[in-house]
């Protein structure tokens, strides 16, 4: 209950930084005035005005893309004039303030071989299943720092001008970017560079761990979604309770894994990836996009699904098309880059 968030908040002014930071996340929500936000169907970022339709989203089916399927994404509006404008914009507009998350990890992150679908499939399931009636709570688990958040937040939910997106990462050393990316923007749309919905931090961050239950967000968020965080987490399955927990009833979990052949790179085999997913499907409904274009592995357990087949998406299809110039990818032997995969999935809770 969003009433009980608010007042557990209040009741004890010496809860840690999660819970200050979640009692501004409220109190953004329900205090700022918006009479001043117009709603846009682009910004200053979409440079071509690609104006989305919301069937164009049916094009990304739940499960583990196959090589076909990444290249005709790639080459659709969709990603290419809307998630990959956005991203290059943020990455070129904050380089200053990104360069020491970027030299950590990678510098583009969208372009690190399976995002582009991912971070595109996350936002496709927002666009679809956000409720347009009212304005919504949204959880990142495992957020990192990078354009995802403001796009859903400002140019995703764009019809919910007052919904808010909460990032959530064990690493306490971002909420110093998201400070300084979130003062950034406010003074880009006052000066008039961005529009005026940009004037108003719509986008917080907190520090906290998967692994470890958030019993102060409990039945509160609308929409959770969680980007190739499971495969680096040791117990997944409680992981994913800890998400489900802090949905409303009837909220969606949009879930994002890489499934290793080989465990060669990450932990997370065909078995572990099962489990997973059978956890998933017993404590929410698995839900599938409506499309008839591209084709998935839904329908049979992975283990014996993967044995099957050979035309996933794989991190070598994303090396040898030059998707990707990370050096840990270089790193890899073929044997072992064609064995890493990912999977892509929707539920909701009952």
């Amino acid at each position: 209950m969003r009433n009980k968030l608010y007042n557990s908040l209040n009741q004890n002014l010496s809860l840690s930084l999660i819970c200050f930071v979640a009692i501004g996340f409220v109190i953004l929500l329900s205090k700022i005035g918006i009479e001043s936000i117009t709603t846009f169907t682009t910004s200053s970022h979409f440079t071509k005005y690609y104006i989305l339709k919301d069937s164009e989203y049916d094009m990304l089916p739940s499960g583990s893309p196959t090589v076909d399927a990444y290249d005709k994404l790639l080459k659709n509006p969709v990603y290419k004039e809307w998630t990959e404008v956005y991203s290059n914009k943020f990455l070129k507009d904050n380089k200053d303030i990104l360069v020491g998350y970027t030299q950590k990890w990678v510098a583009d992150p969208l372009h690190t071989w399976s995002r582009g679908w991912e971070y595109t499939y996350v936002a496709a399931a927002i666009r679809k299943y956000a409720p347009r009636d009212r304005d919504l709570y949204l959880l990142d688990f495992g957020s990192g720092v990078t354009f995802i958040d403001w796009m859903i937040a400002y140019e995703i939910l764009d019809n919910n001008p007052r919904s808010r997106v909460l990032a959530a990462d064990n690493n306490m050393a971002y909420q110093d970017w998201f400070d300084q990316l979130n003062k950034r923007y406010m003074e880009r749309a006052k000066q008039g560079d961005l529009p005026e919905k940009y004037r108003i931090p719509k986008v917080q961050f907190i520090g906290h761990d998967i692994r470890k239950p958030i019993p102060i967000l409990n039945t509160s968020i609308d929409i959770a979604f969680c980007i190739s965080v499971m495969e680096h987490v040791d117990d997944s399955l409680a992981a994913a309770r800890n998400i489900y927990n802090t949905l409303v009833p009837g909220g969606y979990l949009i879930i994002t894994f890489d499934i290793d052949r080989n465990s060669a790179i990450v932990n997370h085999n065909p078995s572990r990836a099962d489990a997973l997913l059978k956890e998933l499907r017993r404590i929410g409904r698995e839900i599938h996009f409506d499309n008839s274009v591209l084709r998935t592995y839904n329908d049979e357990m992975f283990q014996d699904m993967i044995q099957k087949k050979n035309d996933l998406y794989t991190l070598y299809d994303g090396k040898i098309k030059q998707y990707d110039d990370s050096e840990w990818i270089n790193t890899k032997s073929e044997s072992i880059r064609k064995g890493l995969f990912f999977s892509c999935h929707v539920f909701q809770k009952l």
